[in-house]
């Protein structure tokens, strides 16, 4: 009977406790928050090349540039803004602050769209009578433009967190792929090690270390948990940040005098494998890269294409690329319902994320290649009509033939995107899991970044980019991009492997250890 109302107690307890944090009740508030945000905001990412060139008469090829570099800056924006949420402010002031700055931003965007004297003198037929933008015209858009990075920032990572913090049950919070509250930098712990194995790279753990105690660190009762068992043999440098010298011992409480000279095996174990992962990172990076060049000069290229669909409608060419988000979105209810549950039922088990990722960057080369291959057609059409010194030209060729390789592209992003989510969020360590899931962020920003130093080092050592797209040779470039792609796939696979070998090495070296 005294179990039953215990029992009966604890949910009570436990049903009070989710009601204070809000639960499923605040779902769709928190969504409705996120998505109306989000639509917001790529609505106008998504036609900013458009705006510029049409506008504030930025020439085509540095409009995609400028459009990449604001790209990049979206993407890196949520880790920094992750990063200030967990280890300073939390999530709340945060997404409430960057909401605030959002809207701020998209009031600048609405009166440079609507005040005529905030733009430029619109371009003739010609494109030699285009007179540029003023510096007074591009402050107001780059003020807008500061002012949604730093929105973005602030609520496109942190909004879900505070979503998933509404939760008490695990279950529930895995939904969300739930981050820490403040608490301090978790990368603090990775930089100790780093400092304490410059510091003792003189000891004795580097030529053997038998006999060696080993910091594992503090039981309940503050004493200092010391062992013979030494860290793994990968990266052996670094072990000796964990030994334990009696330079370390405190005579008075028996603890470690400074965590920047002594770690415990655990946080050098959770910098080797971060170590580990850097070969993986550099094969996603090209992949972003490809991404971030293919969406910006499809947007030019629709430009110059038909994009009627019959009399009365012609879709914007910013909007093309919606069609790779249908994509994924498709194609991950077809994998989650069709083909993994197939897969499990014939074989027993289903891709491994790696694979998957493998998968992903394997489509992105056939995208590539089709890009290539509608390029090809459209400027033979161009060449046809001898109008390569037409930039202001319609191709009578359908835009809606960019949809091909956008959907290939859209197939590869639901394969290797949701993929490397779920590896790093399996391999990082456990005070690194809300960072793990902001990695996939952080490398399309680092794609936007270098796209755009690919195209200038391809603009000043050939002739495939100049500013008028009709005389251009972007099929080179799609073709330069196919075969860079097959050389990173082949060191993806490389990494992939050498990875695996690694972490079942390290993995049998813990169970003997155990």
């Amino acid at each position: 009977m005294e179990d039953k109302k215990a029992s009966q107690e604890d949910n009570a307890n436990e049903a009070q406790m989710v009601h204070k944090q809000g639960g499923w009740i605040t779902f769709p508030f928190i969504t409705g928050s996120m998505l109306g945000l989000s639509l917001a905001i790529s609505g106008v990412l998504s036609n900013f090349i458009v705006y510029l060139i049409e506008e504030y008469n930025v020439k085509s090829i540095d409009a995609a540039q400028i459009s990449n570099i604001i790209g990049g800056c979206t993407g890196l924006a949520p880790v920094v803004g992750a990063v200030a949420a967990d280890a300073y402010f939390g999530c709340f002031p945060v997404v409430a602050f960057s909401s605030v700055v959002s809207v701020l931003s998209l009031i600048l965007f609405t009166l440079s769209a609507t005040i005529r004297s905030l733009r430029p003198v619109p371009c003739t037929s010609t494109v030699a009578l285009c007179k540029p933008s003023s510096t007074d015209n591009f402050a107001i858009l780059y003020a807008a433009v500061a002012l949604l990075v730093l929105g973005v920032g602030g609520s496109q990572v942190n909004i879900v967190t505070m979503g998933a913090n509404q939760f008490d049950k695990v279950k529930d919070q895995d939904i969300f792929f739930n981050w820490p509250v403040a608490q301090g930098s978790p990368f603090s712990s990775l930089a100790q090690v780093v400092m304490a194995a410059i510091r003792k790279r003189k000891v004795v753990e580097l030529s053997g270390g038998e006999g060696v105690d080993h910091y594992h660190g503090r039981s309940g009762d503050g004493a200092k948990l010391s062992s013979h068992v030494a860290p793994s043999q990968s990266f052996r440098f670094l072990n000796c940040a964990a030994v334990i010298t009696p330079e370390d011992i405190d005579s008075h409480n028996n603890s470690n005098n400074n965590p920047w000279k002594l770690c415990s095996v655990e946080q050098v174990e959770d910098l080797k494998k971060l170590i580990r992962l850097i070969p993986l990172w550099t094969s996603t990076i090209f992949v972003s890269i490809s991404v971030g060049i293919q969406s910006s000069f499809t947007v030019l290229q629709a430009l110059t294409m038909n994009r009627s669909l019959g009399p009365h409608f012609t879709i914007p060419a910013g909007s093309i690329g919606v069609s790779v988000l249908a994509t994924v979105v498709v194609t991950l209810t077809i994998l989650d319902r069709l083909i993994f549950p197939l897969c499990h039922n014939f074989t027993l088990r289903t891709p491994t994320t790696l694979q998957r990722i493998g998968a992903g960057f394997a489509f992105n080369i056939v995208a590539t290649m089709a890009s290539a291959l509608v390029e090809r057609t459209r400027i033979n059409i161009v060449w046809e009509h001898h109008k390569e010194k037409s930039p202001m030209w319609i191709v009578p060729m359908s835009a809606m033939w960019l949809l091909l390789p956008l959907a290939v592209t859209g197939f590869a992003e639901a394969l290797h995107f949701p993929g490397q989510v779920a590896f790093y969020y399996q391999e990082f360590p456990k005070k690194l899991k809300s960072t793990a899931t902001g990695m996939v962020a952080l490398f399309i920003a680092l794609g936007f970044y270098l796209s755009t130093a690919v195209v200038d080092l391809v603009r000043k050592a050939t002739d495939w980019l100049p500013d008028n797209i009709n005389g251009s040779k972007l099929e080179n470039v799609y073709w330069m991009l196919t075969v860079v792609g097959v050389v990173n796939f082949g060191y993806y696979l490389m990494c992939a492997r050498l990875y695996v070998s690694q972490s079942t090495v390290d993995e049998k070296v813990e169970a003997g250890a155990s």
